[in-house]
């Protein structure tokens, strides 16, 4: 009985905050705040909504980034969910793709 308690406990405040977040688009719910030195991009912790699941990142995330004369698109590439310690843990990984440049009249 004194585990049900304390899973209760446990899920209780994330249930809160699925209910919360519920009717919320894909993307950036707070943080992810971005900064940019040295030739290096971060992303700075916070919550992200992707398929109806939240996802909080809880540290900073870096990837090279220097200065080009094109446009790149910051993406999460999220992948398969694992488990630890009774917990889902929603794994990604943060990617810099350059956008492809279409040309009028070729192609």
């Amino acid at each position: 009985m004194f585990a049900v308690v304390l899973e209760n406990l446990r899920d209780y405040p994330r249930k809160i905050t699925d209910w919360i977040f519920s009717d919320f688009a894909d993307g950036i719910l707070s943080g992810c705040n971005l900064m940019w030195d040295k030739e290096v991009l971060t992303i700075e912790p916070g919550m992200v909504c992707w398929k109806g699941m939240l996802y909080v990142m809880e540290k900073a995330a870096s990837v090279a980034c220097g200065p080009e004369d094109s446009v790149w698109y910051l993406k999460i590439q999220f992948m398969e969910n694992g488990q630890e310690l009774g917990k889902v843990i929603g794994r990604c990984k943060i990617v810099l793709e350059e956008r492809k440049m279409i040309t009028p009249g070729i192609g």
